[in-house]
């Protein structure tokens, strides 16, 4: 297992195209997700990293994580939405939804009831986020199922 990579994958063909080092000041690679713009990294502390998609050993910026009485740290899966990044944090039952312009948690979304019906064991935590349409899909390390959870 090569330690400090990235690797690049052609969508249709899953073709490995090429790899590029991870910037010096990401630690491991707990979360990448795309805003149109920039690759945005979480490396499981309280900050996002954006890269830039042409080269992405590169930094751009990064940004701090935390809501008005709390900050966050172990930020994990990422996923890009309507302008704000979705974040699950590691082994909590709950997804924040976070402003890239200065890493302010706008929203909170607790998946405690789901965690609870899903959980066995230490390691099967909620750690995935994607979209369809307008509906947010949930699921966990272990989990046998996903969930789709519309959002009001």
């Amino acid at each position: 297992m090569a330690e400090q990579k990235g690797y690049i994958y052609d969508k249709n063909s899953l073709k490995l195209l090429s790899e590029f080092a991870y910037p010096n000041v990401l630690g491991e690679g707990w979360g990448l997700t795309y805003d149109g713009k920039n690759l945005i990294a979480s490396d499981g502390s309280k900050l996002l990293y954006f890269l830039d998609p042409k080269e992405p050993s590169k930094v751009i910026k990064y940004i701090a994580v935390a809501g008005s009485t709390q900050a966050y740290d172990q930020l994990n899966e990422l996923e890009y939405h309507n302008g704000f990044i979705y974040a699950n944090v590691w082994q909590k039952p709950i997804i924040l939804k976070i402003n890239p312009a200065n890493g302010e948690v706008v929203g909170t979304f607790d998946f405690t009831e789901i965690a609870k019906q899903n959980t066995k064991g230490s390691d099967d935590v909620l750690n995935g986020i994607a979209f369809k349409g307008e509906n947010m899909l949930v699921t966990g390390k272990n989990w046998p199922k996903i969930y789709e959870v519309q959002i009001k």
